[in-house]
């Protein structure tokens, strides 16, 4: 991961059938970044008819590459007690200390902007054709992800809401 590469479809997809079992998504759950590749699709397609599970919506963030390279590379992360800040919407700095523990803030090597484009030729390669499958099985919805947190996550309970009528 740290490399920008993905971590192998078995290991995901044994993941994902513990995470589908548990108690925790009895009430629904959402995957976010799984799956990652078509046979992953292809796997969690028959692991979701084997559980008698259905999707609601499957969602496309649609987004600029230079703006995920932006916001992914404006994650710091306090090497103290983990949070997760970003200089673009937490009124930080690099040079700011942790405001909750005064810890120090470093950029994850996944978050710095060679390996961000490195994961983003991973995506072009192995992830964009899992569009086109759930395009094909009729489940596929696109939000546009420019906007703000809010924006966003407004328009996909939107679109999360009218799946489900």
């Amino acid at each position: 991961m740290d490399a920008g590469q993905l971590v192998s479809d078995d290991i995901m997809i044994g993941i994902v059938r513990n995470v589908l079992q548990s108690p925790k998504c009895s009430k629904g759950f959402i995957l976010d970044g799984f799956p990652r590749t078509c046979p992953q699709a292809e796997a969690l397609s028959r692991l979701m008819e084997e559980l008698n599970l259905r999707f609601d919506a499957v969602i496309f963030m649609e987004i600029d590459n230079e703006e995920v390279i932006k916001r992914l590379s404006s994650r710091l992360s306090c090497k103290g007690c983990g949070t997760i800040f970003n200089l673009l919407l937490d009124g930080i700095t690099n040079d700011s200390s942790c405001p909750k523990c005064g810890g120090e803030l470093s950029l994850r090597e996944d978050d710095k902007p060679e390996t961000i484009r490195k994961r983003l030729d991973v995506y072009v390669r192995s992830t964009s054709p899992v569009k086109e499958y759930y395009q094909n099985a009729g489940v596929l919805k696109t939000v546009q992800a420019e906007g703000s947190i809010d924006e966003v996550t407004d328009s996909i309970v939107v679109l999360l809401n009218s799946a489900r009528v």
